[in-house]
């Protein structure tokens, strides 16, 4: 009497020999392929505009390299307070430099105001003796201050770049009336009004330029086109970065944004530097069709800074990942 087969032997052999059937090249033929695409894109533009400044943390006056700045300030009180004589302290960077107490000229509003104001602002400039250290304290006359600047507030001016702590901050400015008690006051409200002397406000299609200090921000159309071209039923992409390149450090934070009634952020970096490229995700943006789009630093108002992306620097970066023929739907 014979033994009988096993029949995990009998299925081995059916699996060996459908192998055997198939032909070689869709044997070793892979499941995927992972591939990557370099494409150039072509930057619009760079618009160039003023920046508002009235949540900023810090404020700055003086002169720095290519930019000047006012901070402003406005206190109020009532109209029936009494007092001697007054002083005002500013908390930030110690200065030694002669400090100008400036009238303004008409009412400002710390959210709208900025540079392209100035010359309507600007009024009488008054020297006042300023001590230097730790803080800033001014000594405006009494009668300077209600005379002058007691309707619309000042601003400060100086040659060299100063920097104070506005009343957003935990070291607000504060005004000390001396009378018969001591009364302390924070600014109503405060901001800076700051420029690039050497841009005016515009398009600029020549300039790729990132900078704080100024609102900038560089246009660029993405080629949907081309793209559309990978991304069909046999390539998915899986990852999309356009690539920048920069020519000096710009160490703030850079956020791509789809333009349009209601801005959408897409993504942000921390920074930009010469040694290496920098990549930003746009791929919710192809995903969404989304062709226009625009850079800009996420925070302009921060200390000044300036950088330039070379004209020919900018590419979209792909990796997608393809089914090849013979293998769709395993």
């Amino acid at each position: 009497m014979g033994t009988s087969f096993p029949v995990r032997y009998g299925i081995l052999i059916l699996i060996l020999f459908a192998a055997g059937c198939q032909k070689e090249s869709d044997f070793h033929r892979p499941y995927l392929i992972v591939q990557d695409k370099l494409i150039k894109i072509e930057a619009d533009s760079t618009r160039i505009g003023y920046i508002t400044t009235g949540s900023a943390q810090r404020l700055y006056s003086g002169e720095k390299s290519l930019y000047k700045s006012y901070a402003l300030f406005q206190y109020s009180f009532p109209g029936t307070t009494t007092f001697d004589s007054m002083k005002f302290v500013f908390n930030g960077d110690s200065i030694e430099d002669t400090v100008y107490a400036i009238s303004l000229k008409e009412d400002w509003n710390d959210t709208t105001v900025n540079y392209g104001l100035k010359d309507s602002l600007i009024g009488d400039t008054f020297w006042v003796y300023a001590e230097n250290g730790e803080t800033l304290t001014l000594n405006i006359p009494k009668d300077t201050f209600l005379l002058y600047m007691a309707n619309h507030g000042f601003a400060l001016a100086n040659k060299h770049w100063q920097s104070y702590y506005s009343k957003e901050s935990s070291k607000p400015p504060q005004l000390y009336l001396y009378g018969d008690s001591t009364i302390v006051y924070k600014p109503v409200r405060d901001a800076y009004i700051i420029a690039d002397t050497t841009k005016t406000i515009g398009n600029y299609y020549d300039t790729l330029l990132l900078e704080t200090g100024m609102m900038t921000k560089i246009f660029f159309t993405l080629p949907l086109d081309s793209i559309l071209n990978i991304n069909d039923s046999l390539n998915k992409l899986i990852s999309a970065s356009v690539l920048l390149s920069v020519r000096d450090s710009f160490p703030y934070s850079v956020e791509c944004v789809i333009p349009g009634e209601t801005l959408r952020t897409i993504a942000t970096v921390s920074g930009i530097y010469p040694e290496k490229t920098t990549g930003i995700n746009v791929l919710d943006a192809i995903n969404d069709s989304s062709s226009q789009l625009f850079i800009e630093p996420q925070f302009p108002a921060s200390t000044p800074c300036q950088t330039s992306l070379r004209g020919d620097s900018l590419f979209l970066y792909l990796i997608y990942k393809s089914t090849p023929k013979g293998r769709e739907g395993l």
